[in-house]
């Protein structure tokens, strides 16, 4: 499975420095969302990451800044309509049935949300039982174009599951950053790596 690491929305210790461990080891993706950051404070975060990690880096916001800074993808919210261009187009969704919408065949891959209770955000509860997920990935899920990755709440322990009811990958994001230093989140990360290679 392929792990893809969401960052905080806010500005977090060592973070620069946990991005680019984690990409040194293996993260298939790194996703920059921060709703309430200015272009300005995005320019500066992303002149920090080594330009070699540029194409495995999507933005949520400021996307004028990934043709300016060669960054790999752009990644649009559940209520935005898809920019398709020669990046990575990924979208979020929070209802199964929207994933099968024809003007979604151009992502390249999507996030359906909350698959677990959300690590990050207290109360905000898994949105399908484990029964539908599985009933409806053994239906749908060969049909999508795209690939399909489970968000929210995930731990090591839930990557098999979704491995075996089809999903390509889960994106994380509280299961790492609530770690309070680099050294940490590393850690936690080589052990969704390990379970997600099993």
């Amino acid at each position: 499975m392929k792990l893809i690491l969401i960052s905080s929305p806010n500005k977090e210790k060592e973070e620069i420095q946990t991005m680019v461990r984690l990409l040194d080891h293996g993260l298939y993706r790194l996703h920059i969302r921060k709703p309430s950051w200015s272009k300005a404070q995005m320019e500066e975060l992303i002149e920090q990451v080594p330009t070699v990690y540029y194409s495995k880096i999507s933005f949520h916001e400021h996307h004028e800044l990934v043709h300016q800074y060669g960054v790999g993808g752009t990644h649009f919210k559940s209520d935005q309509l898809i920019c398709p261009g020669s990046v990575v187009t990924s979208k979020s969704f929070h209802k199964l049935e929207d994933l099968q919408e024809s003007p979604n065949a151009a992502l390249d891959y999507s996030f359906i949300s909350p698959v677990f209770d959300s690590i990050s955000k207290p109360g905000y509860r898994q949105a399908f039982t484990t029964h539908k997920l599985s009933e409806w990935t053994a239906a749908y899920k060969g049909d999508l174009p795209f690939q399909l990755f489970a968000l929210g709440g995930i731990t090591p322990e839930h990557l098999p599951y979704l491995d075996s009811i089809g999903f390509d990958g889960a994106a994380i994001m509280g299961g790492i950053w609530n770690g309070e230093n680099t050294e940490i989140r590393l850690k936690r990360f080589l052990n969704y790596k390990n379970t997600a290679l099993k």
